[in-house]
């Protein structure tokens, strides 16, 4: 028999059949693997295809309720931020009194601002309502110009590269935690 680089035809015909098998085993997991992805995107694409009918049916229905009842776009958009105002400051006003925030009248470095921004080159007005805790937001820039302003005050700033203009609508600070004594932390240690 020949060998070649130590094995012999029968080993290099044993080693390239059992490659084969393991090539043939990745490929058998690999198209379950495909499979059960397809299954479940099909799931996912079914959810998606729902809430858009669903989303689709509102739209008409909406469009429907105007014309039947006459109503001005304008008065029902006027209504609808009404009412996104009024759950936004519900919820609010829960967490300020679960969180036990109170009112400030200057932005300082441990506020919690509330806030509307639009962008500067955009007709929308108020696209965008927050709530944000200036130690945990992670946007220098915004809090740097937020700095020092007032309830009501406006300005400018880069938000996700695009200049907008931000309103304060609240300040609020969270409740000054008492430093632990040294009896507590040695207690705490023991």
């Amino acid at each position: 028999m020949t060998k070649r680089k130590g094995l012999t035809k029968a080993e290099s015909f044993q080693k390239l059949c059992k490659q084969v098998e393991h090539l043939e085993m990745n490929s058998k997991v690999f198209q379950t693997i495909i499979q059960r992805f397809g299954q479940s995107f099909s799931g996912m694409e079914q959810d998606i295809s729902s809430i858009a009918t669903t989303q689709r049916d509102i739209q008409y229905k909406l469009l429907a309720m105007t014309e039947i009842l006459n109503i001005d776009n304008d008065t029902l958009n006027g209504k609808i931020e009404k009412l996104q105002i009024v759950d936004f400051e519900e919820a609010s006003e829960k967490e300020d009194a679960e969180r036990s925030f109170t009112k400030v009248d200057v932005v300082e470095s441990n506020s919690v601002v509330v806030f509307t921004t639009s962008t500067v080159d955009s007709k929308a007005k108020d696209i965008l309502r927050s709530k944000v805790d200036l130690e945990e937001i992670n946007h220098p820039e915004f809090v740097a110009a937020v700095m020092g302003k007032s309830r009501g005050d406006t300005f400018t700033t880069t938000i996700n590269e695009a200049e907008h203009s931000v309103t304060v609508l609240d300040i609020k600070t969270k409740p000054v935690l008492p430093e632990p004594t040294t009896e507590e932390l040695s207690a705490e240690v023991n």
